[in-house]
């Protein structure tokens, strides 16, 4: 989609949920103080706290499913 930002994640070294947070939140320009749950991640986005606004694409890039909890 013309003029949406894209958000590019390089997966290869993702192992838990948790990198996957540890590389959209910075690139969300989310402040460091941020929730790390989807709750947080929602709100942020909505409320403005985090620089890239929606709507956006995100892309993942070599991803594979993550291990279950």
């Amino acid at each position: 989609m013309a003029g949406v930002p894209l958000i590019r994640l390089d997966a290869r070294a993702w192992q838990t949920r948790e990198h996957f947070r540890a590389a959209l939140l910075p690139a969300l320009g989310a402040p460091a103080w941020h929730g790390r749950n989807l709750n947080a991640l929602y709100a942020g986005l909505v409320a403005g706290e985090d620089r890239v606004r929606p709507p956006l694409m995100v892309e993942i890039v070599v991803a594979r499913p993550l291990p279950g909890r």
